[in-house]
């Protein structure tokens, strides 16, 4: 078997075209970071991130698994991409009202003890996210099933730009506070699902192959799964800013919500190739060789990459955050380095999910991430109170690493694939990459000596 039949160089392609259009959006969320620190402070900023748990929390718990159950039924050319478009945005419509409501009862009967410290007007403002999240989500699915990388890049990254001017008009220029940034994520969430509408709308326009009814009964059993994992992972990666919040202070959310920020940053690596690896795997229900080809070669690149990232990041970290962000948010770089190793497993982790989804398999997924959830949950229950934000970030890092252990597990036992081929990168791997990248640096060459020769 040959890279030629993996399509190692149109998933190599993508993949550094997403990761470059991350790369940028990086810098992006790099620059709204240093805004949002630098006007709000540690307590306002850390009232806006627990303030924007709500409306997120909610659309994670309520999706139904739309999103990746589109990308996996498009994928299998069980929807057309017009069909599945259509019939998205009448769920995102239905889900966002009952999303609302649900919200709506949160706030109005447990907002004192849930949210401590956090004027209730803020919360209500934040339910203006939910409809625009969850078209803009439900939307970039379509694109992401059609695999149109390209689109994708191009509205995850109008996405965040838009999400970022407006935080300097509504945040740095008329300071609007808190209110202003919570504005600003929601108009970006409504770029996105622009962005995505008019890149779809060139897409023919068939007759519905189902009813609202069917299409939602076709998805669920996928979905559900997925949504359970979801929730379970979102949950995962959030509750301890909660907990944080609710221990400690918003001052200190503020601070532990930008470490885990800039931990989510370095993750960069594994979500353009599992973005990829989804509808991939999904395609190549018959070609079980392929895939176990494919996807230890993307894990082991991921690993390595973001190892070196790694190290580069904690070197620097102190320097750069109390430079960057301001003396008050110092304590950061700590908690950031304590956060490393679990960061760093989560990236791998994410591929061999996409892989175990794209199977048909993401009650797998929902099992390991609920377990990982109930370890948090008690590990930080008894490590906040007594160290603070230290505890919550060596949670974050022994959860990561033990939930990494298990997808590891489960993968290489499913598949025989031997756990060494998965997470070591080997020779050939180096050797192949020196080669793409002197066949593309010739291209190039190339192509600039033709255009000089016009």
């Amino acid at each position: 078997m040959t890279d030629k039949d993996l399509r190692l160089a149109q998933l190599g392609k993508y993949s550094g075209l997403t990761m470059l259009r991350q790369g940028v959006a990086m810098i992006i969320a790099f620059a709204s970071s240093i805004l949002l620190a630098r006007v709000l402070g540690p307590e306002l900023k850390g009232i806006f991130g627990i303030a924007l748990l709500v409306p997120t929390t909610t659309i994670t718990l309520v999706n139904l698994g739309i999103g990746p159950s589109s990308v996996f039924h498009i994928a299998r050319g069980v929807y057309t991409p017009s069909q599945a478009l259509r019939q998205n945005i009448k769920l995102a419509l239905v889900l966002g009202t009952s999303s609302i409501l649900l919200a709506s009862l949160v706030i109005m009967i447990g907002a004192e003890h849930l949210f401590p410290n956090i004027a209730p007007k803020v919360l209500w403002l934040s339910l203006i996210y939910i409809p625009f999240g969850l078209l803009a989500a439900f939307s970039l699915a379509v694109i992401q099933g059609k695999q149109d990388f390209e689109g994708y890049n191009y509205v995850a990254l109008g996405t965040q730009l838009c999400g970022f001017l407006l935080s300097v008009v509504l945040v740095w220029l008329l300071r609007l506070g808190v209110a202003g940034a919570i504005l600003s994520f929601t108009g970006g969430q409504l770029a996105g699902f622009v962005g995505a509408r008019v890149i779809l709308g060139r897409l023919d326009s068939p007759q519905e192959k189902d009813s609202l009814y069917e299409y939602v009964r076709k998805l669920l059993p996928y979905g559900v799964h997925s949504n359970v994992n979801t929730a379970a992972d979102f949950a995962l990666r959030h509750i301890d800013q909660f907990l944080v919040n609710l221990f400690l202070a918003p001052s200190q959310a503020g601070i532990y919500i930008l470490a885990t920020g800039l931990a989510e940053r370095l993750a960069i690596m594994s979500s353009s190739p599992s973005a990829l690896m989804l509808p991939r795997i999904s395609e190549l229900e018959n070609s079980e060789s392929i895939r176990e080809r494919l996807t230890p070669i993307v894990t082991r690149h991921v690993l390595a990459s973001a190892a070196i990232a790694g190290v580069i990041a904690s070197t620097l970290a102190s320097v750069l955050i109390e430079s960057i962000y301001g003396p008050e948010f110092a304590a950061a770089s700590a908690v950031f380095r304590v956060m490393l190793p679990g960061t760093i497993l989560l990236s791998f982790t994410r591929v061999l999910a996409s892989d175990i989804a794209g199977r048909g398999q993401p009650r797998v997924n929902a099992s390991i991430s609920l377990a990982g959830l109930a370890l948090t949950v008690a590990l930080d229950s008894i490590l906040i109170p007594r160290h603070g934000i230290d505890g919550a970030a060596i949670t974050y890092s022994v959860v990561s690493t033990s939930t990494a252990l298990l997808t590891l597990c489960y993968y290489s036992r499913h598949t025989g694939v031997p756990w060494s081929d998965v997470a070591i990168l080997k020779r050939s791997d180096v050797e192949r990459l020196v080669r793409v990248a002197r066949t593309q640096w010739i291209k190039r060459l190339q192509k600039v000596s033709r255009v000089g020769r016009r």
